[in-house]
């Protein structure tokens, strides 16, 4: 697997990754991109997301392919999701963000906890670990889904979710204002659902 992004500034990302979320830099290739009908010199950097599988980030030349600005600024239209196989690595990972200023917010779904930040480049990231008993909500959550889709399409939209907030994690939920500052982005003053 390799969800890959466009950037304006390679160290600054590479500091985010490396640094603090500690996804090592594996590959930096330099590159020639021949689609704009010219060559056009890129990097493309890789960071180790732990299980073989790498997140990549290209950067161009300025003004060869114009800013990195295709990535939607709102959360819930897109992000990217890299599981912790332990809790103390998102408490840790907190306490940098905490300690660096970086705006982040967490949430507790119930099945997991999810720890939310935006990288240098406004993408949306979030770093999830699972409850204790992941492997029977998950059964669980299997045998239900067709059901549950099919209620979702019969515009049944009752919650299913009953465990979210179940505060079986050791950090809480963050106060709804920060969740929607970090999640929402540069559309904080805009209703779900608008342009």
């Amino acid at each position: 697997m390799k969800p890959w992004t466009k950037c304006c500034r390679c160290e600054a990302t590479r500091h985010f990754y490396e640094d603090i979320v500690g996804m090592p830099l594996v590959s930096a290739l330099k590159e020639t991109d021949h689609t704009a009908g010219r060559q056009t010199p890129f990097l493309h950097c890789f960071f180790e997301m732990g299980d073989g599988s790498c997140l990549a980030f290209f950067q161009f030349l300025p003004g060869a392919m114009g800013p990195a600005t295709n990535l939607p600024p709102d959360g819930i239209d897109h992000h990217v999701a890299m599981a912790m196989s332990d809790f103390d690595d998102i408490v840790t990972l907190k306490t940098r963000f905490d300690m660096l200023g970086i705006a982040h917010c967490g949430i507790d779904h119930g099945f997991c906890y999810s720890l939310y930040a935006r990288d240098p480049n406004r993408m949306l990231v979030e770093f999830v670990c699972d409850a204790e008993n992941e492997l029977e909500i998950n059964e669980a959550a299997a045998a239900a889904a067709l059901g549950e889709l099919a209620k979702w399409n019969r515009k049944d939209y009752a919650v299913n979710n009953l465990e979210r907030g179940s505060r079986r994690f050791a950090l809480p939920t963050s106060p709804l204002d920060e969740i929607i500052k970090v999640v929402r982005g540069d559309r904080v003053r805009q209703p779900l659902g608008r342009p």
